[in-house]
């Protein structure tokens, strides 16, 4: 039975009206840009950076409630409030490490501040980890039907890896560190 208000239908329809509002960003963004098929598009291009605000918020609704759902399953290893604040940790430094990996690779210059926040970013990363271990229970780290995924999936190579490279590449090249965040 379809309930429009349940909350699973909630996150399908922040879901839905994200990838709307990501596809019409997009037209607005190629309109701008000149691109022949968006030309009838160009009298809207001022409502992008309208539309922009709306994605960001659609966007921290839609990771919150991805950890907000998995947190209230029966996995012990997901049944924790920190989880949430992991999800929207580790999505925001994602997102930073892709800006900053495109716009080095585009050959733009990447603004110093961008990556000391990606590295700030990093640490609360870690730090919220070290929180989420001391909350669950040790058996489900270390026997628990998700364990070595967790270990290596979440802690290794998504933490401890990218943190590794990062500050390691650090005093190498910034440019290389921007490539490993």
């Amino acid at each position: 039975r379809f309930v429009p208000a349940s909350p699973m239908s909630l996150g399908t329809w922040i879901l839905i009206v994200w990838a709307i509002s990501a596809v019409a960003l997009i037209a607005l963004w190629l309109a701008e840009s000149g691109v022949p098929v968006f030309k009838l598009l160009r009298g809207l291009v001022p409502v992008k950076r309208v539309l922009a605000w709306i994605l960001f918020l659609l966007s921290a609704l839609l990771i919150t409630y991805t950890g907000v759902l998995l947190s209230t399953t029966s996995r012990e290893l997901w049944s924790t409030v920190l989880l949430p604040v992991l999800f929207v940790l580790s999505a925001i430094s994602t997102g930073m490490a892709a800006t900053l990996l495109v716009a080095t690779l585009l050959g733009r210059r990447v603004p110093h501040r961008l990556g000391q926040v990606a590295a700030v970013l990093e640490i609360y990363e870690m730090l919220a980890l070290i929180a989420f271990l001391i909350a669950v229970p040790a058996g489900v780290l270390i026997s628990g039907p998700l364990s070595l995924w967790f270990w290596l999936g979440a802690v290794l190579i998504g933490v401890l890896f990218p943190f590794g490279l990062g500050f390691t590449t650090l005093r190498r090249s910034p440019t290389l560190h921007i490539l490993t965040m």
